[in-house]
C-alpha cells in the first residue's frame, strides 16, 4: 500500500514540476512568452504585466504546491538518505554546477530572492535524486505515461469546457495549452510523451498496441498546440534513438561520421536552392524564428557585460525591477520572460564558468550514457542517450537548465545520477570492454530494437 502511496505522489509531483493545472489556480489573465504581432496585443500584454511586473512575488498557489510537494521529497530523502548520499558522492560533477548557483547568491543584486530560488531549484534537484535511486528506467518511464495521459485527459476536458482556459490567445493561431500555461510548454510535454510511449511500446509485447496509440495520441496534443519547435523535434529525435541503436553495435565514428556529413549536405542544398524564408513558411514561423533572433541579438551584449560569472542565479530576468531585464523589454517593446535558449540563460546568471561546469557534466553523462546502451540488450537502455538528446535539442530554443519547478531539469538530474551511477558499479572488466567498443565495430550480440524482452532487468 504505501509503495502505490509513494508512487501516486511521484505522478502528482511529476505533473507538478511540469507545471499542469497552474492556469487553473491562477485564473488570472496569462501573458504569453512569444512576441506581439501588433499594437494593441502589445497594449494587452503590458496591462497584464502591470500589476505583477516585479517576478519576486509569489503565487500563493504555486507556493503552496511546493511546499507540500518538496517537504514530502526531504522526507523520502531523509528515510533513504544513505544511498541518497552515496549517489551525490558518485556524481560531484553533475552537482557543480548546482552549487554554483548558490555562490552566485554573493554577487546577485537581489540575493534574498536569490538564494529562495537557489533553495527551489536545489529542491527540484532533490526530487530528480530521488528519482534516480527509487525507481529503474523502466519503473520511471510508466510512471511518466500515467503522468502524460492524466494530462492529456485533463486537457481535453479543459479545452472542451472551459476553451478560455485551455486554448492560447489569438496571436498564437489558437494553439491548445490545456491545463498548462501557454502552448509551447504543453507541446514540449506531449514531444517527450511521444518517445516515453515509444519506448515503452518497443519494451512490451503485451501492451505495445496500447503504448503505440498513446504515443500516437501525444503527436496529435502537439499538431493541435501548434508548437513548430515541439513538431519538429519529434522525428530529429526519433533519427537520434536509431543512430545510438547503430552506435551500439557499430563503429560509432562510422555512424557519427555518415551522419555529420549528410547533414551538412542537406544543410548546404537548402541554402544554396532553397529560399531560408519559404522554410520557415512552411511550420508557420518567420526568419527570426518568432522573434526569438530579435531575443539573442539583445541579450548578447548583457552577457558580455558580465561574462565569467553571470549577474547571479535567477538575477538576470526581473522585468522593470532589473537594469538588464528592463533595457531589453525597452528595446524589444514586449515583456520577454527569458532569453528562449537554455545555454543563454545559464550564460546570462552564471556566466562562461557555469555553462563550462554544465556542460562538463552533460558530456560526462552522454559517455557514461553510451557505455551503458552498450552494456544493455533492451531498448530501453538507449533511454539515457535519448533523454540527454531531448534536454540538449529543447534547450537550444527553450529554457529549462538549473529550473526551479521544472520537470526535465528533474529528470536530467535523474537521467544523469543513474546512469554515471550504474555504469560506475560496473566491473572493471566489463567497463574497460565497454570504453574499448566506443568507435570499433560490436558484435552482432545485441537484439533488434522491437525484440526486448519485457522482462528483461535493467
Amino acid at each position: 500500500m504505501w509503495k502505490r502511496l509513494e508512487m501516486i505522489f511521484a505522478v502528482c509531483a511529476l505533473l507538478f514540476c511540469a507545471g499542469a493545472f497552474v492556469p487553473l489556480l491562477n485564473q488570472n489573465q496569462q501573458v504569453s512568452d512569444v512576441p506581439p504581432q501588433n499594437k494593441v496585443t502589445a497594449a494587452v500584454q503590458k496591462q497584464a504585466r502591470n500589476e505583477s511586473s516585479d517576478p519576486t512575488n509569489a503565487n500563493p498557489a504555486i507556493l503552496a504546491g511546493q511546499i507540500i510537494v518538496y517537504a514530502v521529497v526531504a522526507v523520502l530523502l531523509l528515510f533513504h538518505r544513505r544511498e541518497a548520499i552515496r549517489q551525490l558522492r558518485d556524481t560531484k560533477l553533475i552537482w557543480a554546477v548546482v552549487a554554483m548557483a548558490f555562490v552566485s547568491v554573493l554577487w546577485s543584486q537581489v540575493p534574498g530572492f536569490a538564494l529562495r530560488r537557489c533553495l527551489n531549484m536545489a529542491a527540484t534537484s532533490g526530487f530528480g535524486l530521488y528519482l534516480a535511486f527509487r525507481y529503474s528506467p523502466r519503473q520511471l518511464l510508466r510512471l511518466l505515461g500515467w503522468a502524460f495521459l492524466v494530462a492529456i485527459v485533463c486537457s481535453i476536458v479543459v479545452v472542451l469546457i472551459r476553451p478560455d482556459l485551455g486554448v492560447d490567445s489569438a496571436f498564437t493561431n489558437f494553439g491548445w495549452k490545456g491545463i498548462f500555461v501557454q502552448k509551447n510548454t504543453f507541446g514540449r510535454f506531449m514531444a517527450l510523451g511521444v518517445l516515453v510511449f515509444w519506448f515503452l511500446a518497443f519494451e512490451s509485447r503485451t501492451h505495445r498496441f496500447a503504448y503505440g496509440a498513446a504515443s500516437v495520441l501525444c503527436a496529435c496534443m502537439i499538431f493541435a498546440t501548434r508548437s513548430a519547435t515541439s513538431a519538429l523535434s519529434v522525428p530529429i529525435l526519433l533519427g537520434l534513438i536509431w543512430l545510438f541503436a547503430l552506435a551500439r553495435r557499430r563503429s560509432l565514428r562510422l555512424v557519427l561520421t555518415s551522419t555529420i556529413i549528410s547533414m551538412i549536405g542537406i544543410s548546404c542544398c537548402l541554402m544554396l536552392f532553397v529560399d531560408p524564408s519559404n522554410i520557415f513558411s512552411l511550420v508557420g514561423r518567420d526568419s527570426t524564428m518568432s522573434g526569438r533572433l530579435e531575443i539573442w541579438n539583445a541579450v548578447i551584449p548583457k552577457i558580455m557585460a558580465h561574462p565569467w560569472l553571470g549577474y547571479g542565479y535567477s538575477s538576470f530576468w526581473l522585468g522593470m525591477e532589473g537594469q538588464s531585464s528592463a533595457d531589453i523589454w525597452s528595446i524589444l517593446r514586449w515583456p520577454v520572460p527569458h532569453s528562449h535558449n537554455g545555454f543563454l540563460d545559464l550564460l546570462e546568471e552564471l556566466g562562461v564558468v557555469g555553462l563550462g561546469l554544465f556542460l562538463a557534466g552533460f558530456i560526462m553523462s552522454l559517455r557514461h550514457g553510451l557505455q551503458w546502451a552498450r552494456n544493455q540488450r533492451t531498448a530501453i537502455g538507449l533511454w539515457p542517450l535519448a533523454y540527454l538528446s531531448f534536454m540538449f535539442l529543447f534547450n537550444l530554443s527553450e529554457g529549462s537548465i538549473l529550473r526551479q519547478d521544472n520537470l526535465f531539469w528533474a529528470l536530467y538530474i535523474a537521467t544523469s545520477v543513474f546512469v554515471v551511477v550504474k555504469t560506475k558499479e560496473l566491473s572493471p572488466e566489463l567497463l574497460q570492454d565497454s570504453l574499448t567498443q566506443i568507435g570499433t565495430p560490436m558484435p552482432p550480440q545485441y537484439a533488434p530494437l522491437g525484440r526486448a524482452s519485457e522482462n528483461a532487468m535493467m
